[in-house]
């Protein structure tokens, strides 16, 4: 079928040219071996692998970060029941995601049964086994003027399904692994030109414009996530306004997104979660800056601190978030200096925090980018702040130096050495 494919398209054809340079191998009759002896998925190698990583207990994004807009054959093992599992997939994020989802249903699939009965997937470990291109992303994100063509993304993702499908099926034949049951893996086998749509149709079409002017059409917020590298909630989140653009990591590119028929919007997307007024006898915008200030029930001040964790660990509160999520929004009850008292927490809406100041040095322009925060520039990349511990890609790149994504390097500002970065200013971007 593939091989029918490219032949139905003109020599000319950018699509064509791209397959005969990335993916022509897949044209030619299969054979031989995949490269993996048995030993290796014997449970004492297996658990050996420098690859082979812990499952959470509950899903995050991060489990497969470092395999955005990639393809692959993944491995599940059960370290206490020495059972595989073996699936395969054109995007890592997606699959893992509905794995996790997937417990919660009625599915009989073995995994899942598996999953339940040793109480998560915390008891499995994983392996990224073969990591392959998603060609239909790849080619895509250079010829973004196709980005609504039905017969690309077809073409393209079937050859990206194939490569995938075909090392799931050797290693199932060759490994048998228990928890995948009997069934073969299922192969795209017909394909007729003639049913090919002229556009890829979705159910919410929109547009992604970058600041130079150009337009680019998708034809669902899904289909947008994916060549764009932003998340559905964000394209959401910023549709619409005209002055908001947002660095989108799939294209390297700045874009603001417009939905046809839907009016334009005002102001920022953005609201500071402590604008807020609703208590009278209160005036926020007079409150000190980057403190927090400590109110009774007559709205008499009591004290202010210079953190949420100080406020904390002064009112017998424990951790900071038993503070910081309640500033400007309601009374709770603590003891402070050795009384039971309900106090307010306010704060000045134009404060800033203390955090520590980063740059963010991309690496192809040679420009960056000054951020209030080391979580402001987490938001930048559309990512989870939570997410962002002391192993994450991000955090390596602060602590160690090293490159993000191949093309940015991040810096305290106290110790950055080159050009003078530009302010980022989250209500424009």
């Amino acid at each position: 079928m593939l091989n029918e494919m490219y032949n139905f398209l003109a020599d000319e054809s950018p699509v064509k040219f791209f397959i005969k340079n990335n993916c022509s191998h897949l044209l030619l009759p299969s054979k031989g071996h995949t490269g993996y002896p048995k030993e290796y998925f014997e449970a004492e190698n297996f658990i050996s692998h420098s690859n082979v990583n812990s499952l959470p207990i509950s899903y995050s994004k991060s489990i497969t970060e470092f395999l955005d807009n990639k393809a692959g054959v993944y491995t599940f093992f059960s370290f206490k029941t020495k059972k595989f599992y073996i699936g395969a997939t054109t995007d890592f994020f997606v699959r893992f995601m509905n794995h996790y989802h997937g417990v919660d249903t009625n599915s009989n699939r073995l995994l899942y049964q598996e999953v339940k009965n040793l109480g998560g997937f915390h008891n499995f470990l994983w392996q990224p086994t073969s990591v392959s291109p998603n060609y239909y992303l790849k080619f895509i994100r250079e010829n973004l003027e196709l980005s609504k063509d039905y017969l690309t993304y077809r073409i393209l993702t079937s050859f990206t399904q194939y490569e995938t499908r075909l090392l799931e099926q050797a290693f199932k034949s060759f490994i048998k692994p228990e928890l995948n049951g009997e069934g073969d893996v299922t192969f795209l086998v017909n394909w007729d030109p003639k049913d090919i749509r002229e556009s890829l149709l979705g159910s919410r079409p929109f547009k992604a414009i970058t600041k130079e002017g150009s337009i680019y059409e998708f034809s669902s917020l899904n289909h947008g996530q994916a060549v764009l590298g932003r998340s559905r909630k964000t394209i959401e989140t910023l549709m619409n306004y005209p002055n908001n653009y947002t660095y989108c990591p799939g294209v390297n590119m700045e874009c603001r997104f417009y939905e046809e028929g839907r009016p334009l919007k005002e102001n920022s997307p953005y609201t500071n979660q402590y604008l807020r007024s609703d208590f009278e006898g209160i005036d926020y915008n007079s409150l000190p800056l980057n403190k927090i200030i400590a109110f009774d029930k007559n709205f008499n001040v009591i004290a202010d601190f210079n953190s949420s964790k100080e406020a904390a660990a002064e009112c017998g509160l424990g951790s900071y978030y038993r503070v910081s999520r309640h500033i400007n929004k309601m009374f709770i009850k603590e003891k402070y200096v050795g009384k039971e008292v309900e106090l307010l927490f306010a704060q000045n809406p134009l404060s800033k925090g203390s955090s520590k100041k980063v740059v963010l040095f991309n690496l192809n322009t040679k420009t960056s980018l000054l951020f209030s925060s080391f979580n402001d520039l987490v938001r930048y990349f559309d990512l989870n702040p939570k997410t962002q511990g002391g192993n994450s890609p991000l955090r390596k790149c602060l602590l160690k130096g090293e490159p993000y994504k191949e093309c940015f390097k991040i810096f305290n500002l106290e110790g950055y050495e080159g050009p003078k970065p530009i302010p980022y200013d989250e209500d424009k971007s």
